[in-house]
């Protein structure tokens, strides 16, 4: 794993102001890159250099609160470092690459509103385009749409508790086993999904493969995994699309049509 100054060329980047990329503080906070702004550019350069690419979706997660017994107390999140947060996104990601909520909304009052009328863009002009979501949910979510109704100037989607919520466009469901009637209700009616294959490495040390399976017949739009590849000391668990494609055609909201197609491919001349 490369150290934070092999990447950023600054020894000392985790001290300088701007949001940092970890997972807990004082436990694990070490990171191939260090600071929110280079995991922003890398995402950006290779997006440029693959202009193709169907959309990325980046999960971003704040994280604010205390853990008892570490000794680093982390900042409390307010309307100014959200603020921030979006401003480090503009200073990295050009506007017309980013695909945010007033893109989906056009002249609709609400993100639903937007989907039932006119839906989400095709997939070539969404092609080269990254979205972000905030993945809190609650407080933080909340304080996030916070003078902000339907999400109205924000750059991130949010997920929210039910579809009708006008800033609901996005949801966030991690367990496509107990919620699968749900994911496949949502893809139904238009919104993105995203759930898991797999969380704190159960499946890949059991090779239980049942999780990843019903991600993957869920219609949900995004699915994360710790397991792109196997880790051939645990198991031979890992999550990819038959044939190993990038993006496949949805096997809910858009059944009917050739599932092998992969969508990240150019089509041949």
């Amino acid at each position: 794993m490369a150290s934070a100054t092999d990447l950023s060329g600054d020894p000392e980047i985790m001290t300088r102001p701007g949001f940092k990329v970890l997972h807990v503080q004082d436990i694990d906070q070490g990171s191939t890159t260090p600071t929110f702004k280079l995991a922003l550019k890398q995402v950006l350069d290779w997006s440029q250099a693959h202009p193709w690419h169907v959309p990325i979706l980046v999960l971003v997660e704040v994280k604010d609160e205390p853990i008892p017994g570490l000794p680093t107390k982390l900042i409390g999140m307010d309307q100014a470092l959200f603020s921030a947060l979006e401003e480090e996104i503009r200073s990295v990601i050009p506007r017309e690459q980013l695909f945010t909520p007033d893109d989906l909304r056009g002249a609709c009052a609400t993100l639903p509103e937007a989907i039932e009328k006119n839906g989400w863009p095709t997939l070539d002009q969404a092609r080269g385009k990254i979205m972000l979501a905030l993945d809190n949910e609650g407080r933080l979510r909340d304080l996030y749409l916070e003078g902000h109704p339907a999400l109205r100037g924000r750059l991130m989607f949010a997920s929210m508790d039910h579809p009708e919520h006008p800033a609901a466009a996005w949801f966030k469901i991690n367990d496509p086993i107990r919620d699968f009637d749900r994911i496949q209700a949502l893809a139904r009616r238009g919104f993105l999904i995203r759930t898991r294959a797999d969380a704190e490495t159960r499946q890949a040390r059991a090779n239980d493969v049942a999780q990843r399976d019903r991600a993957l017949a869920s219609g949900a739009q995004f699915i994360s995994t710790d397991y792109p590849e196997s880790v051939r000391e645990l198991s031979p668990y890992e999550v990819r699309l038959p044939g190993g494609a990038v993006a496949r055609l949805n096997p809910v909201s858009a059944a009917g049509g050739t599932p092998t197609i992969d969508l990240e491919s150019r089509p041949a001349r």
